[in-house]
């Protein structure tokens, strides 16, 4: 009897880790960490994800004997799974920088909207583009990819905070992070580059006609130019994200599971 009660202990204290690493993926993955997902439904799905995958692990080792492991196991759990969903949003981050940029070349600065996923104000052209992005990467079943990635890290990532931070990923983790201001400049360099071109073109054109007022011509014009160049690029735009997308979700789910 007390083997059988032991062994019921044992499964429910790695339940709970396997929980608690759902719990912070889906706290900060892409889509379910925005702030108008209730906080409900996000410990709902943790608890599904936990209840679903859990039968097919086989997790082994030994429990920690004080409150104190205990505490430090769980922590470290929470810490991984904050840390591979963060990872996994990472791409979309760089897609609103590179939207944000775009926006203050095109001198809309002030004309910010309130973002219900971030709580904070962005730029136009920087939601177009976030959510255009959001759509390629449901469409092409990255999702799927990030939940196989989530079931298989605890083969590869084992209950253990030292795996993950092991130098073998160390490369793929500074990756990774470089990606996104590499993503941004990729996305943004159309308009931005346009853009400097206006800029330089409208320079010339003061040197030229010194009684034209720049201020009140070049502001229209580059709004003008900007709208045109990202209507233009729209098509366009949906391939190159998904190229980026698939690039940067490979690397992530080598990351958890190489």
């Amino acid at each position: 009897m007390f083997d059988i009660l032991n062994y019921s202990l044992k499964q429910a204290f790695f339940f709970l880790l396997v929980l608690l690493r759902i719990t912070g993926f889906v706290f900060s993955a892409p889509f379910l960490g925005d702030r108008n997902v209730p906080v409900q439904i996000r410990f709902m799905l943790a608890l599904v994800f936990s209840v679903a995958i859990f039968p097919s692990l086989r997790l082994a080792g030994g429990v920690p004997q004080t409150v104190a492991g205990l505490i430090f196991w769980g922590g470290c759990e929470l810490l991984v799974g904050l840390a591979m969903g963060f990872l996994a949003s990472l791409v979309f981050f760089a897609v609103q920088l590179a939207g944000q940029i775009a926006g203050y070349q095109m001198g809309l600065a002030i004309a910010n909207v309130f973002d219900p996923v971030s709580a904070n104000r962005q730029s136009v052209v920087s939601g177009i583009l976030f959510w255009t992005a959001m759509v390629v990467f449901f469409l092409s079943d990255m999702h799927l990819l990030l939940l196989k990635g989530l079931r298989d890290s605890f083969v590869h990532l084992p209950i253990s905070l030292g795996s993950f931070l092991s130098p073998e990923k160390v490369g793929d983790l500074s990756i990774l992070v470089g990606n996104l201001f590499l993503v941004s400049a990729q996305l943004g360099a159309p308009i931005m580059f346009t853009l400097l071109f206006v800029m330089i073109s409208l320079g010339l054109i003061t040197r030229l006609i010194p009684q034209m007022n720049i201020f009140i011509v070049g502001i229209p014009v580059q709004i003008l130019v900007g709208i045109l160049v990202l209507f233009a690029m729209t098509p366009l735009f949906a391939g190159v994200s998904r190229v980026l997308l698939f690039n940067h979700f490979g690397l992530w789910f080598r990351f958890v599971t190489g």
